[in-house]
């Protein structure tokens, strides 16, 4: 149930777009049900202490009018009760709530009348139920409460007192009675406001923990940080440690509600001196990334408007406590990413490893389904490698295995991988390319003499390739099935040789 809606509202209803004060919960609704059972507990004491003091009954049918609404009142409070034991929220909404407390109004106004004056307090008592109302619903909700509550005073007074006197009790009860409402919803809505954040401070430590990509995973909790910062629009920028510049990393609800080169030279300011900066209509606040050294410069910037959404000046604490998850979740995707690369790199050439030539594999084979284009893979094996290492060592072994590797990636396209495979065995995925392209590529890799030292290197060895074209069907691990007994074709025809299949 979102802030102000509520679900299968009544059509009359339905206009007034009545809200609660904050998101529905159990909790809060038993809240709710208790501020509103509050209504019955005090006429009941009301009555008792009228008949204890024998308090006239001035309309039978008007006092049989109250306690009726009160019956029904309490009627519809135990069945939202019931629906709260049942978990079911969706039977208490705003709607429901206005008119519970509107029949409370009603009831009063009915004993007022039937009861009599009694020194005033049967107009007191008509004002209670919209004092309840601050405490669960927004001010469209208290403000249709008031609106019956003052209906509810000018039809009492008119009824028990003589006109003049009716129209000055009318507006001396809903004038007082609206200037304490105004101050209790007020400070109602600044306490539920900090709830607010504080529930929006715990998810996003939460979220903390569990972050892989920045800045893409900000996106499911970008409501959450504005919420935890008391704001309707941020930006958040990352120093570039290369050239100690600000990059936007992160815009809510978007980018275009500040000049973004005005925030960025703020945000560089601010990364730059560690120091908050507060200018006319925008604060930046810097922070470190977690564990950094004191000298270390600040790594996260959030750039928020000058005032928050309740009009008031931004609290640097809450900006800072944000600022400081910000930094942790960055933190946290750089680890991850580490950890990522190093489970996706082999250790020796510095190549993807053959985990990482699988994904790859998987998604250019998507890819190529999709656009029905072609897809090749190549098989590459370094040949009498092992008589090699047996002459020069394993470290002449390994050197030439890094050679070898950044020679084929230097030969590459961007969007081709080279991964190693095992061993002296190398794999090539080429997306957009037959088994014939792949061919070309390969034999004028090796002409280049790929992991020579330098020309005329008389230990350069050679390589044979085996290609096989993906034919739109086969699993990867045929796909590279095919390639490799292409790759043994081309070993026993002699070896420095490329064979290929459709």
């Amino acid at each position: 149930m979102g802030h102000g809606a509520g679900t299968g509202r009544p059509q009359g209803v339905r206009s007034l777009r009545l809200g609660w004060k904050t998101q529905p919960t159990m909790r809060f609704t038993l809240h709710v049900l208790q501020s509103v059972a509050v209504l019955d507990v005090t006429a009941l004491l009301w009555l008792v202490v009228g008949v204890l003091h024998g308090f006239a009954v001035r309309s039978a049918a008007a006092t049989a009018a109250g306690a009726a609404q009160f019956a029904g009142l309490l009627a519809l409070n135990a069945r939202d009760v019931a629906a709260l034991r049942a978990g079911d929220l969706r039977r208490i909404r705003p709607s429901v709530a206005f008119a519970e407390v509107s029949l409370g109004v009603g009831a009063y106004t009915a004993l007022g009348v039937g009861l009599g004056p009694v020194h005033g307090t049967a107009l007191f008592f008509t004002c209670l139920p919209a004092i309840a109302a601050t405490f669960f619903g927004d001010n469209r909700l208290l403000g249709a409460v008031v609106a019956v509550v003052v209906a509810g005073i000018a039809c009492e007074a008119g009824l028990l007192y003589p006109a003049t006197q009716a129209v000055v009790l009318t507006v001396a009860y809903a004038g007082g009675t609206s200037l304490v409402l105004l101050s209790m919803q007020s400070i109602m809505n600044a306490a539920v406001r900090d709830m607010d954040r504080m529930s929006a401070v715990n998810t996003l430590a939460a979220t903390a923990g569990t972050l892989r990509h920045w800045p893409g995973d900000l996106v499911p909790v970008a409501r959450d940080l504005a919420a935890a910062m008391d704001v309707d629009r941020y930006l958040v920028f990352e120093r570039v440690p290369e050239e100690g510049t600000a990059r936007l990393a992160f815009a809510w609800p978007h980018g275009e509600w500040v000049d973004a080169s005005v925030a960025g030279a703020r945000a560089e300011d601010a990364l730059r001196t560690g120091r908050p900066v507060v200018r006319a209509d925008l604060v930046v606040t810097p922070v470190q990334h977690p564990g950094a050294p004191a000298s270390a410069p600040p790594r996260i910037a959030v750039v928020t408007p000058l005032r928050s959404t309740a009009r008031v000046p931004v609290d640097p604490r809450q900006t800072g406590t944000v600022a400081a998850l910000l930094a942790a979740m960055c933190s946290r995707a750089d680890l991850v990413d580490g950890l990522t690369a190093l489970a996706n790199t082999d250790e020796l050439t510095g190549l993807a490893n053959r985990r990482r030539f699988f994904e790859v594999l998987e998604r250019e084979m998507a890819r190529a389904a999709r656009g029905g284009t072609p897809l090749s893979v190549a098989m590459l094996d370094l040949d009498h490698f092992k008589a090699y290492n047996d002459r020069l060592g394993h470290a002449a072994g390994d050197d030439l295995l890094r050679r070898f590797a950044r020679a084929v990636s230097g030969a590459i396209r961007a969007q081709d991988l080279l991964a190693r495979y095992g061993g002296e065995e190398f794999v090539l995925v080429l997306p957009d390319t037959d088994a014939a392209g792949a061919e070309h590529l390969l034999r004028a890799v090796q002409r280049s003499r790929p992991g020579a030292p330098g020309p005329g290197d008389e230990d350069a060895v050679t390589f044979s390739a085996g290609v096989a074209r993906w034919d739109g069907a086969e699993p990867a691990d045929g796909l590279v099935l095919r390639a490799d007994r292409c790759l043994y074709a081309a070993k026993t025809a002699g070896r420095d040789r490329v064979v290929s299949t459709a």
